[in-house]
C-alpha cells in the first residue's frame, strides 16, 4: 500500500507548505512568503480534499473485460513516487481496453523533478498515438 497525504485540514499553512516541499510539489522558494502562500494554499487544499475524498463510483468492474472503458490510456509513473506507486498506476489498466505505462525518474512531481527523461519518453508516446489515429506528423517547431 502506498502512503498518502493525511487530510489537508490537519495542517496549518506553514506545515502544509513544508509537507508539499518535502513531496516535491512546491518550490522551497515559497516558504516564508506568506503573501504567496495565502493565494496558493487554498487552491492546493481544495485539490488535496478532492484527492482524499474521491470515490470509485462509476468505474467498471475490473474483472469484467466487457465492461472496460473503450479507451487507450498512456500513463507515466515516477519510480520514486511516495504517493502513487508504479503498481497503483498500473492498476488503472484494469479499467480500460488498452493501457501502456512508462516509468520515469523522479517522485510524484516527476515532470518538474526530472523533465528531460519525462519529455524524452512523452514525445515518442504522442507520436505513436498520433500514428495510430492516422494523424499526419507535424513539423518540428
Amino acid at each position: 500500500m502506498s502512503p498518502s497525504l493525511p487530510p489537508p485540514d490537519r495542517y496549518d499553512d506553514h506545515e502544509l507548505a513544508r509537507l508539499l516541499v518535502d513531496f516535491g510539489g512546491l518550490s522551497p522558494r515559497f516558504l516564508g512568503r506568506d503573501d504567496w502562500l495565502r493565494v496558493l494554499l487554498p487552491i492546493l487544499r481544495d485539490d488535496l480534499r478532492v484527492c482524499a475524498t474521491h470515490h470509485r463510483a462509476g468505474l467498471p468492474d475490473p474483472d469484467d473485460e466487457r465492461a472496460r472503458l473503450p479507451l487507450h490510456v498512456e500513463a507515466f509513473a515516477g519510480v520514486d513516487d511516495p504517493l502513487v506507486t508504479p503498481g497503483a498506476v498500473r492498476a488503472w489498466g484494469r479499467y480500460v481496453n488498452s493501457f501502456r505505462m512508462t516509468t520515469v525518474p523522479g517522485g510524484h512531481f516527476f515532470p518538474r523533478q526530472a523533465p528531460d527523461p519525462f519529455f524524452d519518453r512523452l514525445s515518442p508516446s504522442l507520436a505513436r498515438l498520433l500514428a495510430e489515429l492516422g494523424a499526419p506528423p507535424s513539423a518540428p517547431g
